[in-house]
């Protein structure tokens, strides 16, 4: 797991993560005659409860709202609720604000708002929504109360057609019903964002009456649980963790927490034992060798944690994880390629890095890593465009335009990488036009 760029907060970047709540969304997204592989799925590291659709279909998920969430079924429930403000067409205002930007600009934009929302002051958002933000919170804050019981009825039916209950969704209302007696200033975003009314809660309540019968998939709430068990395990303090997730708790969840919590903790030794005990019971989960990767990575030990991405890769490809998924591992061996700072990994992680361009060319992190690849290996014309496209997804246009100029002035004229670099000059050039 780790931290990507947008606003002033930040995106988590985690494999694991993504697909789990992808696998939960896709069949409701094809219930939802939507296409599972042209919708994204973005989580906020933020405490904060929200989830939101903004700037086409994006679906933001903030940590807080996964940590609130007791069980699969709420968190499946608000999933269906935000494909269905997707499939109602709720949104085209926001796609409007934001046509010219590019995914991670639109994350800028949207996270400011989100900002101004959750604290109640808008110089937060302004100063990263600068330009077209008033238009845009305008449009982001436009859900009505006949909106918000459409996409309530896409949930239910959307919940009915993949053999779900409603349930979770009227558990996670019922919570949201609680603070209707809390001043904005206490209130969750997502209830602020999301107008709560009787009728809502009602209709909701009438379908989880229907379909209480339905219990929630044992593989779905074994995924859940462990995606809990790994938020908790980096985000909480260890204290707290080794508190929820004892000892004597034997069960897979606890034991991922623990050793995550270790190695948080600083203590390296004992979180790759604690891996290994894991890894002895399922030697091909890709995500506990990532893991090891990681912790490999973060304690200085390089060629261990290039090892270790090298076998979750492969892992990943034999189990026909998406592609999407196996691009995100190649990253991180990327990194690993890139900390050892020899000149055989740096050439390596040219190599590794530049494919994953159509899969993970909306984050900046990508793209600061080609760059540094680039730069050690003495190609400074691409090296300078791929910081240029870094720079246009952080939303940092002064930068974006020295970067591109540099690349322009560097590259061969006419070519591919030319053209592109001088496409992000006018780019910037536009945008900065409009402030």
């Amino acid at each position: 797991m780790h931290p990507s760029w947008a606003a002033n907060r930040h995106l988590i970047r985690d494999a694991e993560l993504e697909t789990t709540i992808r696998s939960f969304a896709t069949p409701l997204l094809k219930a939802a005659g939507l296409r599972p592989e042209v919708v994204d799925i973005i989580i906020i590291a933020d405490p904060a409860v929200n989830a939101f659709v903004a700037g086409g279909a994006n679906i933001f998920i903030n940590t807080g709202l996964l940590q609130r969430t007791t069980h699969a079924n709420q968190l499946i429930g608000v999933l269906a609720h935000e494909i269905g403000h997707i499939r109602g067409g709720h949104l085209a205002r926001t796609r409007s604000a934001a046509q010219a930007a590019s995914k991670m600009a639109t994350i800028a934009m949207i996270l400011g708002i989100a900002t101004t929302i959750a604290t109640g002051r808008g110089d937060a958002g302004a100063a990263i929504a600068s330009g077209g933000g008033a238009s845009a919170r305008q449009a982001f804050l436009a859900y009505s109360r006949g909106q918000e019981s459409a996409a309530d009825q896409a949930a239910i039916n959307l919940l009915a057609a993949t053999g779900q209950s409603a349930r979770g969704l009227e558990q996670f209302l019922g919570i949201l019903d609680n603070q209707s007696a809390l001043s904005e200033r206490f209130r969750d975003a997502y209830a602020l964002t999301h107008p709560l009314s009787r009728e809502r809660m009602v209709t909701v309540r009438r379908a989880a009456d229907a379909s209480a019968e339905i219990a929630t998939a044992a593989d779905i709430t074994a995924a859940y649980d462990r995606m809990i068990a790994k938020l908790n395990g980096f985000l909480r303090a260890p204290t707290w963790v080794y508190q929820h997730y004892p000892e004597h708790d034997k069960s897979l969840p606890a034991r991922y927490a623990r050793a995550i919590a270790a190695h948080r903790d600083g203590d390296t030794g004992l979180a790759l034992k604690r891996l290994d005990i894991l890894l002895g019971d399922f030697p091909n989960d890709v995500f506990f060798v990532e893991l090891k990767g990681q912790i490999y990575l973060e304690s200085g030990q390089p060629v261990a944690a290039e090892q270790a991405y090298r076998q979750a890769v492969g892992l990943a490809r034999t189990a026909g994880l998406p592609a999407a998924t196996v691009a995100a591992l190649e990253l991180d061996l990327g990194r690993a390629l890139l900390s050892g700072n020899q000149t055989a990994g740096d050439h390596a992680a040219v190599t590794t890095l530049t494919p994953l361009a159509r899969f993970l060319g909306d984050d900046p992190l990508y793209w600061r890593q080609l760059a540094i690849a680039r730069g050690r290996t003495g190609d400074d014309a691409l090296a300078a465009l791929a910081l240029a496209e870094a720079a246009i997804r952080r939303y940092q246009l002064a930068d974006a335009q020295r970067f591109a100029q540099r690349a322009v002035r560097q590259l061969k004229t006419g070519s591919p990488a030319w053209l592109r670099a001088n496409d992000i000059a006018a780019q910037v050039a536009q945008r900065l036009k409009k402030r």
